[in-house]
């Protein structure tokens, strides 16, 4: 019987990178981290609500081109929002910001269809997988082009996005991994050379969002990247694969992850001052 996982989503290579005692509790022991009481409205609701709308509309190529697209995306975004049945104050709040994406969000798609024209085709939340030996990378596309035999991966950030150099180190594996799964046609439909790796950050503030393509024009940081995570993500997984490798508690002080909800049981606070 396996007991160490051989199937990883994205999100969990990053925390493995991160915190390997995390995927312990998570995969191995299978613990689960109980919801706080109290919980508040975090970041991760608007963040769906944006990727939820934004599903429904913005799926097609030219789709910006119609007159009506701002209002359109609007009512996406004040339907997925209202369906959450938020409190009214913060409702109110995040709608205003919501409004304000929408608009913004058309402008560069028109902008994006009048440089580069219309894609081929177009998916939003488009799930793949990278598979090799006995290992399984699932990730998502958050959206993703073709155009002839190139690709174009973008991330919706409502958040701040990782800097370059984050990503070049590494500590933000999720472009990088996205691109060598198209590579090696883990999306379907969407197989072909990885031309373009972008953050599209929505925030709907005084600045309604900003684009960042991934080393701006520099094609061969964006082709080192993919190949090393190409090169180190199948090494990563089998040396934790070895039973004979611990799943030590956040080993790499640059890399300590921002949610750590098995620091209580791994006996970390024994040793280290900080904890």
């Amino acid at each position: 019987m396996e007991v160490r996982p051989v199937t990883y989503s994205i999100s969990k290579i990053t925390t493995l990178l991160a915190d390997p005692y995390a995927i312990y509790a998570g995969e191995v022991l299978k613990l689960r981290p109980l919801n706080p009481l109290q919980a508040e409205t975090d970041a991760a609701i608007f963040g769906t609500i944006t990727h939820d709308a934004l599903m429904e509309v913005a799926a097609t190529p030219g789709w910006a081109r119609d007159e009506d697209a701002p209002r359109r995306l609007a009512h996406a975004f004040a339907t997925a929002l209202r369906a959450r049945r938020l409190r009214r104050a913060l409702e109110a709040f995040w709608l205003v910001r919501l409004e304000r994406i929408a608009g913004w969000i058309v402008e560069i798609e028109r902008a994006r269809l009048a440089e580069q024209g219309e894609a081929d085709d177009i998916r939003v939340e488009l799930p793949g997988a990278w598979r090799f030996g006995r290992f399984t990378v699932n990730g998502r596309a958050d959206r993703i082009e073709r155009r002839g035999d190139t690709i174009a991966i973008i991330d919706y950030k409502t958040g701040s996005p990782p800097a370059d150099k984050a990503v070049e180190q590494g500590k933000a594996p999720q472009l990088p991994i996205e691109a060598v799964i198209a590579e090696t046609g883990g999306f379907p439909g969407f197989a072909g050379k990885v031309g373009e790796l972008a953050y599209w950050k929505l925030s709907g503030g005084a600045t309604e969002g900003e684009t960042r393509a991934l080393f701006g024009d520099k094609a061969q940081s964006l082709e080192a990247v993919i190949e090393a995570a190409r090169a180190q993500i199948p090494a990563l997984l089998a040396h934790y694969a070895d039973a004979a490798t611990p799943f030590l508690d956040a080993p790499h002080p640059g890399r300590k992850p921002k949610d750590q909800p098995f620091a209580g049981i791994s006996r970390r606070a024994e040793w280290q001052e900080d904890a």
